[in-house]
């Protein structure tokens, strides 16, 4: 599950991020040398004791995939007076100021609309893609990236046996690990964007590709452990690529927020379903994130085109953009 998957620095990320909205007394502190540590450079939290102990408590029961790296980090931290603060300190682990807000990545090619440079994607992914462009025949319609990284997904996905019980997020780990990051991102992203638009957030979460444990629209699901893995991964990757982006995130997080509140009523609901093969009492009211999806102003699927194109250069065509 997701939750084994992430590394300290993810959660760092994370907690950055989440501090922002909801512990304003509590300041994430970049590149920090304590007591020992003789230059070397660490993330810390600045605030008072009891409002940095709520804060790390408070962010742990928002993203329980997170607990057991907050327990280390809490059990590994270090503590300096800053005379009225106090700092709590996490040597050995270091986030940039930028990945709070998340920025790209060192890359080279030309800039975005924001002035920053384009995301990275490993070498194996773009390969792959490139392959898939030079076999596309169809002169009605375009070449589309985006989708060739589902395709190279869900094709590995429907070649396993039938009986091996694999499912969506077994695929995403192997996307991750075969080809990084930037796969599992447009996975996660393509899935939710595709399962809203036709039938809603709801349909997102009962169909399963929210739910790291679920095993399809009929089996249970008690978590949203993929859609948090893709709130993270939109921050670090997508956040501040343009002006609908910063939207696009707020929206994302709000999803992940009703639908934590309500897991209880979601897996009852989905239960229902399944026993009966259908049920129209929804059990979660998100029309309001439907129309935020839907509206014109923020255009999901159109906000991340752009993007994609200039991850993989495909106007360089494959040769330049190796």
């Amino acid at each position: 599950m997701f939750k084994n998957q992430l590394s300290e620095t993810d959660v760092l990320r994370m907690l950055a991020s989440w501090l922002e909205e909801n512990e304003p007394g509590v300041t994430p502190r970049y590149g920090y040398s304590g007591r020992g540590m003789f230059g070397e450079r660490c993330f810390g939290l600045e605030g008072s004791v009891n409002g940095i102990q709520a804060a790390l408590m408070g962010f742990a029961a928002d993203h329980p995939q997170t607990m057991d790296i907050v327990r280390k980090l809490v059990k590994n931290q270090r503590q300096d007076n800053m005379g009225t603060d106090m700092i709590v300190y996490f040597p050995g682990v270091d986030i940039a100021a930028t990945d709070a807000i998340p920025a790209p990545p060192e890359a080279s090619g030309c800039e975005t609309p924001d002035g920053d440079r384009p995301r990275e994607c490993s070498g194996a992914l773009r390969e792959e893609v490139f392959r898939r462009k030079g076999l596309h025949r169809d002169g009605n319609e375009p070449f589309d990236a985006w989708q060739a990284v589902l395709d190279i997904g869900f094709e590995w996905w429907q070649g396993q046996p039938k009986d091996s019980r694999i499912g969506y997020a077994d695929m995403i780990g192997h996307m991750r690990k075969e080809y990084g990051e930037m796969s599992v991102l447009l996975i996660l992203l393509g899935k939710a964007n595709q399962q809203i638009c036709n039938g809603g957030v709801l349909q997102y979460f009962d169909n399963g590709y929210a739910s790291a444990g679920a095993r399809g629209c009929m089996s249970e699901k008690t978590d949203i452990d993929l859609h948090e893995e893709l709130v993270c991964l939109y921050g670090k990757h997508v956040r501040g690529y343009g002006k609908k982006t910063d939207a696009v995130h707020r929206l994302l997080k709000d999803i992940g927020k009703r639908l934590s509140g309500h897991l209880d009523e979601l897996a009852e609901h989905s239960e229902a379903q399944d026993e009966d093969g259908e049920n129209d009492e929804p059990c979660l009211d998100a029309d309001d994130l439907d129309t935020r999806w839907y509206s014109d102003d923020l255009d999901v699927e159109e906000s991340m085109r752009g993007l994609v194109d200039e991850i993989f250069n495909l106007e360089k065509g494959a040769d330049d953009g190796q």
